[in-house]
């Protein structure tokens, strides 16, 4: 028994050696949105202000993050207070809270193993439920050594499989516990991002009766409301953007109004057919498994549940393909993925129609764990070299970047003035800038804090041309070319371009 613990706490460990090599990969500076974003959201809770990002919803995230900061300051605290820690060292609570998101996703997969070899003695089956996380690069690259909403909504991905795996195991399915647990997953999942949409149909579908059906929305709800309790000033607000992304048929509520336009949605399903042959090939076994198994055994679990799945992998396939057609369509595909591995299982099981103990069914999951191993061995070592080519050469540019910003620090230009191209430069100081236009709650210590740092917002800024753009302080307050030289004299310099270049203003 020791033996097959260890085996399931193998995944777990290996995501946070692979969170590791991506966080050294990335260096200090993150070159992603909305990692910044949602790092002022994460304060926005910690200093009990009004959440800036409630969209996705995300609040999950925030919330994360605001208990990581909170207890920071309370072990290590400066005195200065959250708000200044964070403002002053925005790259050390990024890496902060990008490890405690692979904690949580390791905690995720620890709890799928240890349920499903509780359920089923089997840690084939722990470690092709585990294992299944890696099928898609979409879910790795997403949300390994990230923070963002993605990483807590992996982890509520990763409960629902383990609810599941033991209510289909269940004697009693129709438990009150799995109903409660069902609701906690999939509110927590919801309020993370509405992608999870199509995941709670699973549970109403796998519901006996129209009383546990209300049961599991009536949870649902009640956990939905207390992950987005943060943003509950702004429901009014979130119910108008789902409202517009609902009624439009461009990409965030764009274009004109209806649910979709035809050749973009078949332009969509064409594109993401072809990204997606592992996808579709489960889609194609877990359907050839129903349609066998269809007319001798409707009312097993096991059938019920494969069922639920499967109408879950095509509505989430049907919703993405609205905004299909665009390059990036794949990551709304996310929670879809993350089901595959159980799909996959329940087809297996369904089609024998026998107890996992059985011989025949023993032979059959070591094939399944093979091929899922196969899958990721074939599919993931590329990608997440790639992945990691990338975050090496923005590492690379940032140390490049620094060395140059460095002569700010400690030569001729040490006290100047400073003027950043927003259109060039990925600095932190550019996120945390970018991102206060939604938690604007921070606009003043910014300003307190950067005194001396400006922001050229209308882009192609020079060293000659300053004078004819829009300059702005980190507070978002707008200042002439005269007022600056009036308040700081003629010590500034303006720092554009990928490189950068850094020169003194004319």
């Amino acid at each position: 028994m020791i033996l097959r613990v260890a085996l399931c706490a193998v995944v777990p460990a290996a995501w946070l050696v692979l969170a590791g090599i991506t966080q050294q990969a990335m260096g200090r500076y993150s070159p992603f949105d909305p990692d910044y974003y949602y790092l002022l959201s994460s304060l926005d809770l910690a200093e009990s202000k009004s959440l800036g990002l409630f969209q996705h919803p995300g609040t999950p995230a925030a919330i994360l993050g605001a208990a990581v900061m909170t207890g920071e300051q309370l072990l290590t605290g400066s005195g200065e207070g959250v708000q200044a820690d964070v403002l002053n060292h925005p790259e050390r609570y990024l890496a902060l809270l990008r490890i405690w998101s692979a904690i949580l996703i390791a905690l995720g997969l620890a709890a799928v193993g240890v349920v499903t070899l509780r359920a089923t003695r089997s840690p084939w089956l722990a470690l092709l439920l585990q294992l299944s996380v890696f099928m898609s690069p979409v879910v790795v690259n997403d949300s390994v050594g990230r923070f963002k909403p993605e990483p807590v909504l992996l982890f509520a991905c990763l409960l629902f499989v383990a609810v599941m795996v033991a209510a289909v195991r269940s004697p009693n399915p129709s438990s009150r516990w799995f109903t409660i647990a069902f609701g906690l997953a999939c509110g927590l999942g919801l309020a993370t991002k509405f992608t999870f949409a199509s995941v709670t149909i699973v549970p109403f579908l796998l519901a006996r009766g129209w009383k546990q059906k209300a049961e599991v929305i009536a949870w649902t709800l009640l956990a939905f409301f207390l992950f987005t309790l943060p943003i509950a000033d702004r429901y009014d607000d979130l119910l108008m953007w789902t409202q517009t992304n609902l009624t439009h048929t461009g990409l965030y509520g764009s274009g004109e109004p209806g649910f979709v336009e035809t050749d973009s949605y078949l332009a969509g399903v064409a594109a993401l057919a072809r990204g997606n042959a592992l996808f579709g090939a489960v889609l194609i076994i877990a359907l050839a498994a129903i349609a066998l198994v269809a007319t001798k055994d409707r009312q097993s679990q096991d059938f019920r549940a494969l069922c639920a799945l499967t109408v879950s992998l095509i509505v989430g396939f049907a919703l993405v393909t609205k905004h299909g057609s665009f390059a990036d369509a794949n990551r709304y595909l996310f929670c879809s993925y993350c089901l595959l591995g159980l799909t996959l299982w329940l087809s297996v099981t369904t089609y024998t129609r026998l107890s996992f103990a059985t011989p025949a069914v023993r032979y059959l999951v070591p094939a399944a764990v093979l091929a899922v191993a196969a899958s990721v061995i074939t599919v993931m070592p590329p990608s997440l070299s790639a992945h990691i080519n990338r975050l090496h050469a923005a590492k690379a540019s940032q140390l490049d970047r620094d060395s140059k910003l460095a002569v700010l620090e400690e030569g001729t230009w040490k006290n100047y003035v400073r003027i950043y191209d927003l259109g060039t430069q990925r600095t932190p100081l550019n996120g945390l800038f970018q991102a206060s236009y939604y938690s604007t709650s921070h606009l003043e210590a910014l300003g307190r804090t950067f005194p001396t740092t400006y922001f050229c917002d209308s882009g192609n800024c020079t060293a000659d041309n300053w004078k004819t753009k829009h300059i702005v302080g980190l507070d978002h307050q707008a200042i002439t070319p005269t007022e600056l030289i009036a308040r700081h004299g003629a010590h500034i310099v303006m720092i554009y371009g990928h490189t950068p270049t850094i020169e003194a203003v004319k």
